[in-house]
């Protein structure tokens, strides 16, 4: 299932002739790679149609190994010798083409080089394709040199490094380049079981160093393997196209790759933003905010309230309050900053599939789909927004006790007072000020977003937890955050959401520092993790229904969200876990308790809630598709 970093044994094949093909079993790196040798039309119409089958529908672009051999000439004078072998590579079937004896170039070998769905890798690709287009009129789309990738990737790393050098140190693979073989006559008619190695060998590793090793998990057992026995070893972030734009070199906190800069970043979260004493001094803004959460709900009724808008107005509201020490919701300047838009280009670039995290070798296509473009210009406006705050921050006598300091208020003393041997950079500070603002925002809204519409696609729910607080609170018209700790079904209420919609459903990725052994598989240094909160969360052999939502599940159980609980890790765990589990709940829990004690709630004229649309918006947080209006009658007269 995984590849070891060796070779079974140069020349360890076996091999089988059929009409107008031979067929040989490579053994390389782990793999036994499926080899075609022909020169017949018909058996390469075969190989492509495979290949079209097996990757039908896939909605990434996929790799191909590409590389092409010929007869060499011995004088310097003397042009290279036509194209005498094509090889085609794709995980564990090759194909090694005879061109210089091919009888027929179908229509379909010309459509699979140019199908969009592909792109070809190879050290010299393009001189590579542009001698097979040259001699054979054969046009490739889609490719990239692997070669040139790797040393803009690791400035530094390589001066000009062969395809055997980039095997070993990029994905780990010993290969032989024997120069007998190499230099050998490939315009001979039956291959050499040694050049078909060769052959094979080249494009596949080719293939390789185009990927990126990647280890799924989904289950609770083999996350806490991966978070808790191989927390360190697997402690580090891969270096994401989008994160690098929209956190400055991915110097926040969420993307850093793990190291002494890190660890200090972590430090001063922990230490100093987000300390048990730094998130009460805050209390005081949750509960304005919750009101101010309130008074709007209440000024719409009897009218529809759209109430995910006010959801996400009290999410950012008071991440401003508390990250940048004001208001931005009043005189417009919510909409003139256009913080929605923001975040919503922020979510859905950092969460949607990028081909250049997957396949490093394919960086360049960003340039052709835009995304390069939109993160440029999401990366700018968010830049101006902090330059601006900082200017504010900068600008005025900061005479605050430490009560009153906001996250700015902080960083920027940090900076000031901070370590000479370890200076905290102005993109430094603005990268962990939008880790704190985007993050923090989106896990409030989409958390109780949600909860509400669970609740009322759930109306006896609902009033079950609306009886517990009210009996709890009396006449008392106002729940202050030392009320909550005595509601405990609406905390039930709370685990049940973040088990069945996460706020991230599948966790930042993480990526190896070294090789580990996972589940009895051999795991090589730099494969990336990727745990599925979400489904982890529903998953049969942790939860009875787990469809279901039963907030009951938690009533006098233990489990709980903050990272010892593997069944339950919407914040993750570990090193890499969420820093802001405690924030994040006393500004949900608040929020959904004053929503619940103030309102009788129910669908608007006419919706039933089968009509509800639970779609999801796809990104590296999930939020509903469509927002979500109700009706909200004040309960108190």
């Amino acid at each position: 299932m995984y590849r070891t970093s060796r070779i079974h044994r140069f020349g360890n094949s076996s091999s089988n002739s059929i009409s107008g093909a031979s067929k040989y079993t490579i053994n390389f790196g782990g793999k036994a790679i499926e080899t075609t040798v022909t020169n017949k039309a018909i058996i390469v119409d075969q190989w492509i149609e495979e290949i079209n089958v097996l990757y039908a529908g896939k909605s990434t672009v996929v790799v191909v190994g590409l590389d092409v051999e010929w007869r060499p000439n011995y004088s310097r004078y003397m042009d290279n010798n036509k194209s005498a072998t094509l090889q085609l590579c794709i995980d564990e079937k090759c194909l090694i083409l005879q061109l210089f004896y091919i009888d027929n170039l179908t229509l379909s070998l010309k459509n699979f080089l140019m199908n969009p769905n592909f792109a070809f890798v190879g050290v010299e690709v393009g001189d590579d394709i542009s001698k097979i287009r040259n001699e054979y009129d054969l046009n490739c789309g889609a490719h990239a040199d692997i070669r040139e990738l790797a040393m803009e990737k690791w400035p530094g790393r390589f001066r000009r490094p062969g395809l055997k050098d980039l095997a070993k140190d990029v994905v780990g693979l010993s290969m032989k380049k024997p120069k007998h073989v190499s230099m050998s006559n490939w315009e001979a008619r039956v291959l050499s079981i040694e050049q078909v190695e060769y052959a094979c060998i080249d494009a596949y590793a080719s293939y390789k160093i185009g990927e990126v090793p990647t280890v799924v998990v989904s289950s609770s057992k083999v996350a806490k393997e991966v978070l808790r026995t191989h927390d360190l070893a697997l402690a580090s972030r891969p270096q994401l196209y989008s994160a690098k734009y929209l956190f400055y070199n991915c110097t926040n906190v969420v993307f850093s790759p793990y190291g002494a800069y890190w660890r200090h970043i972590r430090k001063i979260c922990i230490l100093e933003l987000l300390s048990s004493k730094r998130v009460q001094s805050y209390s005081s803004a949750r509960e304005q905010e919750a009101a101010r959460l309130v008074q709007r709900v209440a000024e719409t009724y009897p009218r529809t309230c759209n109430l995910s808008r006010m959801l996400g107005l009290y999410a950012n509201d008071i991440l401003c309050r508390i990250a940048f020490g004001r208001d931005f919701s009043v005189e417009g300047e919510y909409q003139r900053h256009g913080f929605q838009k923001m975040l919503d280009e922020y979510q859905e670039l950092l969460g949607g599939f990028s081909v250049g995290d997957f396949f490093p070798s394919l960086e360049f296509i960003h340039g052709l789909t835009g995304a390069k473009s939109r993160l440029k210009e999401t990366s700018r406006r968010f830049d101006q927004l902090f330059d601006q705050i900082l200017d504010e921050h900068k600008g005025c006598n900061n005479n605050k006790v430490d009560e009153e300091k906001d996250l700015v208020d902080v960083l920027l003393e940090v900076q000031k007072n901070g370590s000479h041997e370890m200076p905290l950079t102005t993109d430094n500070i603005k990268a962990i000020i939008l880790d704190m603002f985007a993050a923090g925002t989106d896990t409030t809204f989409i958390t109780l977003d949600w909860g509400m519409t669970e609740l009322l696609m759930n109306p006896q729910i609902m009033k079950r937890a609306q009886k517990e607080i009210r009996d709890i609170m009396g006449e008392r018209k106002v729940i202050l955050e030392s009320d909550v700790h005595q509601f405990h079904y609406m905390k039930a209420i709370i685990k049940e959401v973040f088990r069945l919609h996460p706020p991230v459903p599948v966790l930042v990725p993480r990526e190896s520092m070294e090789d580990i052994v996972l589940e009895g598989f051999e795991i090589p240094a730099r494969t990336r993790f990727f745990v599925n909160a979400w489904a982890i969360g529903r998953d049969p052999e942790s939860w009875e229904d787990p469809n279901e939502f039963k907030p009951e599940r938690f009533l006098g159980s233990d489990v709980d969200y903050k990272g010892n609980d593997f069944e339950l890790i919407p914040f993750g765990a570990g090193r890499r876990g969420c820093p802001a589990i405690a924030f994040a709940a006393a500004v949900i829990e608040l929020g959904l308790a004053r929503l619940l004690h103030s309102f009788d709630w129910e669908l608007p004229h006419g919706v039933k809630a089968q009509d509800l649309d639970l779609t999801d918006v796809f990104g590296i947080s999930m939020h509903r598709r469509q927002n979500l209006h109700v009706v909200a009658k004040p309960y108190f007269p």
